[in-house]
Formats: C-alpha cells, sequence, structure tokens
C-alpha cells in the first residue's frame, strides 16, 4: 500500500519550491506498507487488543464471487484487488535530489491518526 502523510505532502512542496533543482521535475512522494502493518498501527493507537487473523486470498475471492450474486455484499473483487495489490511506488528521486526526509514512518503516523480519533 502506497501512502504518505500530509505533513510530508507540505514538507515536499515547501522543498520542491525553495530549491531549483525542482524546476521541471517530477516526484514521487509515496511511502509503502502492508495491510498487516497499517492495521497493526491503528490497533496500537487505539489500545484495541483485538487479534487480526488473515484469511487466504482464494478463499475470500470465491467468497466474494458467491456472496456478490445473492446480496449487496461490501466485499467486492475490485476491493480484493486493492488489498492484495503489489504496486511500489519509488520515491528515491525526491529524497535524493532535494534531500527530502519523511518525517515520520507511515506506521507511526497511522498510531498518532487513531490516537486522536
Amino acid at each position: 500500500m502506497n501512502y504518505v502523510h500530509l505533513v510530508d505532502v507540505v514538507n515536499a512542496l515547501i522543498c520542491c519550491g525553495s530549491d531549483d533543482k525542482a524546476l521541471g521535475e517530477v516526484f514521487i512522494l509515496s511511502q509503502q506498507t502492508t495491510v498487516e502493518k497499517m492495521v497493526a498501527s491503528f490497533a496500537s493507537g487505539m489500545k484495541s487488543d483485538r487479534k487480526i487473523f488473515r484469511l487466504p486470498e482464494g478463499f475470500v475471492r470465491f467468497i466474494v464471487s458467491i456472496l456478490g450474486h445473492f446480496a449487496r455484499f461490501p466485499l467486492t473483487s475490485s476491493r480484493v484487488n486493492a488489498l492484495t495489490g503489489r504496486c511500489v511506488y519509488n520515491s528515491n528521486k525526491i529524497q535524493k535530489t532535494l534531500k527530502f526526509k519523511y518525517s515520520m514512518t507511515l506506521e507511526e503516523g497511522f498510531t498518532l491518526f487513531a490516537k486522536q480519533k
């Protein structure tokens, strides 16, 4: 999963606006994490002790295909694709060219967000 914290978006914009090396360039600003790490971070921030369990992808796709025909099931094939996809956006260019540094890891950001709710 690819996300970026709002603080890092603002910092990257400031970084791009104050460095001539950014002129005419396109930068990717993204960090990667897994669904498991994201859920664990939210759970930690909410001080939840609920156990997290994982189902095999094939089994979930089978259930979605069956239940999707009989009722409005909230989990769809496209949502399963989004949760199981492996797409990584490389942000090395902004880090090397502009010496950009993230303010926190995604896991730290998710935990902080969950604590505020």
